[in-house]
């Protein structure tokens, strides 16, 4: 069994279709913690593979290095892109559906058949589909940091199995067919 197949058989994606900023932002913040640098899957990945890695093997260290640095900086980008449109939907839906809604509370709006044919829907679906794609976009990013780790010895791929098989869940859906990354799903 190779290392791939550990994390293609992690927990299914946290992500579902009730999507709440604090949801959203609770996944991306695993990645990085928000005030915390240091903190999160991808610093710790960063930290244990400085750790275990020789010296001899920089010429591994360094592309997994610029491809972690490449994933903090899009998990910046969508956590900041998401908050903004879910913030965006959040004032919104109420507007058009016509209900008002408190600060302290949110909006909980039960998809029936004639809203999903209405043209708010269609609306809804599209400032959805921007953050499905940057979603993607992350996942495969965490699918090829992990396809880089592939040529790390066994005795470093071992002490780093746990946090890989935990970026393997963030990235992937097990029951998918294929296993196509998924983060988020869209409003088909």
């Amino acid at each position: 069994m190779t290392r791939l197949t550990t994390w293609k058989m992690s927990r299914p994606a946290i992500f579902h279709p009730r999507v709440t900023r604090f949801t959203f932002a609770r996944v991306l913040h695993r990645l990085r913690h928000p005030r915390k640098a240091n903190q999160g899957l991808l610093p710790r990945f960063l930290d244990q593979l400085s750790k275990e890695l020789p010296q001899t093997m920089d010429e591994l260290y360094r592309p997994l290095h610029a491809e972690i640095e490449s994933l903090l900086v899009k998990r910046q980008q969508l956590l900041e892109e998401s908050l903004d449109e879910l913030q965006g939907i959040g004032e919104w839906l109420p507007g058009v559906l016509g209900k008002k809604v408190s600060d302290k509370f949110e909006l909980k709006h039960r998809v029936m058949p004639d809203f999903r044919e209405s043209h708010l829907w269609v609306e809804l679906c599209e400032r959805v589909e921007r953050l499905r794609k940057g979603c993607h976009e992350l996942a495969e990013k965490l699918v090829g940091l992990l396809r880089l780790c592939e040529p790390l010895p066994d005795a470093v791929a071992e002490k780093l199995n746990s946090t890989m098989v935990d970026l393997g869940g963030i990235a992937r859906s097990p029951g998918r067919p294929g296993g196509r990354p998924r983060l988020i799903s869209g409003c088909r």
